[in-house]
């Protein structure tokens, strides 16, 4: 009973001060954590190389990073832009994606 109630509470918190949880990262103000082994490119499913899935990804819009991560580029743009919910562009990402015929994990 304890245990819900801790659970209850960091979730409430969590919900009031902003942040969410998202394929598998926790999204703050002020940081993006994400916590999966594997990088936001394996997510995608597809019979490509490593390379396409890279050339698609920047097609889309999304820039990964050394080891196959993209969100944090997503919200460094919707910083550029003076957005604040960098929401809008992992959706972007994701049905740009899909339209290619990738399906993600």
């Amino acid at each position: 009973m304890k245990r819900k109630v801790n659970i209850l509470f960091f979730s409430i918190s969590l919900f009031l001060f902003g942040c969410y949880y998202s394929d598998g990262c926790l999204f703050t103000p002020q940081n993006v954590s994400c916590f999966n082994q594997k990088s936001d490119i394996e997510r995608y499913k597809k019979n490509v190389s490593y390379e396409q899935k890279i050339q698609d990804f920047k097609s889309c819009g999304a820039f990964p990073d050394k080891k196959g991560n993209y969100i944090k580029s997503l919200v460094k743009k919707a910083k550029q832009e003076g957005l604040h919910d960098e929401y809008f562009y992992t959706k972007k990402v994701y049905n740009c994606m899909l339209s290619k015929g990738y399906k993600k994990e």
